[in-house]
């Protein structure tokens, strides 16, 4: 019964890996998905690293899915004890096109995964140098800076998106709890 097991399992991944390189877009999407699913639950870690990280090149910056196929893929590289070498081709990568924020934002992920706060900062404030318009990335570093103790930075970014959405509700109350940090700094 094993053995037929492997053997079934062994054709649906062969079946997949013929849809990932000939399907359509949307099908090689998929098929990279369940590959990379069904290469873990059989311990075949550093196969499923491939197929995930060929599932991330198929996603643009934009893609709704790449948050949670990026924290996949560092999920991965941590069962497989090799985020290390991850964080090395990330940042070589970013250091040799340092005018590319997407590499920046990779960065950013892996720091947020691992928990560390200020390389976090640094690699999203490179992106948000680069992509100075994108209000979601100034309010993530400005709630970044809020929670590194730094009100007042968090304040002036805040300030940056209201100039050009004075009406934002959400961003509005944003910048009324900087500004009460930072009077509990001032009474301190």
């Amino acid at each position: 019964a094993a053995s037929i097991r492997a053997a079934d399992w062994n054709e649906a991944v062969a079946h997949l890996q013929v849809i990932a390189k000939h399907g359509t877009p949307s099908e090689r999407f998929d098929a990279l998905g369940e590959i990379s699913l069904r290469l873990e639950s059989a311990g075949k870690i550093a196969e499923a690293i491939d197929a995930q990280d060929a599932l991330l090149h198929l996603m643009g910056p934009g893609h709704w899915q790449l948050d949670s196929a990026r924290r996949r893929l560092l999920s991965l590289h941590d069962k497989n004890h090799s985020l290390d070498v991850l964080e090395k081709q990330w940042r070589a990568d970013a250091e040799s096109d340092p005018r590319d924020p997407q590499s920046a934002l990779r960065l950013a992920k892996l720091y947020e995964f691992q928990g560390d706060d200020l390389q976090r900062h640094e690699w999203l404030s490179r992106a948000a140098t680069l992509l100075p318009n994108d209000v979601r990335l100034i309010c993530d570093l400005a709630a970044l800076d809020l929670a590194l103790g730094n009100p007042q930075a968090a304040a002036s970014r805040y300030d940056k998106v209201l100039a050009s959405r004075p009406d934002d509700r959400d961003i509005i109350f944003l910048r009324a709890e900087a500004s009460a940090l930072m009077e509990q700094e001032g009474d301190a």
